[in-house]
């Protein structure tokens, strides 16, 4: 599988990069492959298709990728005395602030086209089963469009790559309620583009978000999701025959007169 790409393609994702010449095109082509062959190995993991939207997507977030990363480069040159800005007498040199803001404003986007790559990916046949579908959905939360939907933090880049720290932090503490178990079972159906645990999943998620936020509201989401499982026991087998269920239900010992292991403390 190849994931080509012409000048009308690239411009039609990055309006920015419009240009009646070949010369800024030319400029990132060879970023283009790069970033195609790393999509195909990193994200794609050797799977293949002719799915049309699943292409799209992919030709979206290649464009972006190779762009970012060429895009500090697009308008400086190495002259003898040291590195120089683009300019001519129609443009002039864009603020470093402006500049800022729109490399932001693209890895935004970059992060978007990721995630519905991945989105369309778990629709493919024999994806959900590799390496680079546990790579890209390691958790519930994997996408910044999960991010945009539940949080209520701003879905800026900064915040997205603040918060995966949080992400994998929410993840420990739901496996340790839930089991491993029953968190790889999910992620398993959600690589594999299977609803087998809808509404398990969106409490999921709602949690992480409520985790990202600091919100004083995490302790009763854990218990609500707990509470549902219990409720579908043959729905929730890894979690009802886990560790984890013995240790919700523990009941702390009790020194009665009555027991074999009494102890006088006087």
């Amino acid at each position: 599988m190849e994931i080509k790409i012409t000048k009308e393609e690239f411009e039609k994702v990055l309006y920015v990069a419009t240009s009646q010449h070949m010369e800024v095109f030319e400029s990132v082509e060879p970023y283009i492959e790069n970033a195609a062959d790393d999509c195909l190995g990193g994200i794609f993991g050797g799977v293949e298709t002719d799915d049309g939207r699943t292409i799209k997507n992919a030709k979206q977030y290649v464009c972006l990728d190779a762009f970012l990363n060429v895009f500090r480069q697009l308008d400086l040159v190495l002259t003898p005395t040291g590195f120089g800005v683009v300019a001519n007498q129609t443009t002039s040199p864009a603020s470093r602030q402006r500049v800022d803001a729109l490399e932001l404003q693209l890895k935004v986007e970059r992060e978007k086209a990721r995630a519905r790559l991945i989105d369309n990916l778990t629709r493919i046949e024999g994806w959900g089963d590799t390496a680079a579908a546990r790579r890209c959905v390691r958790t519930v939360f994997y996408s910044i469009l999960l991010f945009e939907r539940y949080s209520t933090k701003p879905a800026t880049y900064d915040n997205w790559q603040a918060a995966q720290i949080d992400i994998m932090e929410a993840d420990m503490k739901l496996r340790k309620k839930i089991s491993s178990a029953q968190m790889e079972r999910v992620l398993d159906a959600l690589r594999n583009g299977k609803d087998d645990y809808p509404a398990l999943l969106v409490a999921l998620q709602e949690f992480t978000a409520l985790y990202i936020d600091r919100s004083p509201l995490i302790g009763e989401k854990m218990r609500t999701i707990l509470l549902a499982m219990e409720r579908d026991p043959s729905h929730y087998e890894e979690y009802m025959k886990s560790d984890e269920y013995k240790v919700n239900h523990h009941e702390p010992f009790e020194n009665k007169k009555d027991s074999p292991a009494f102890f006088f403390a006087g």
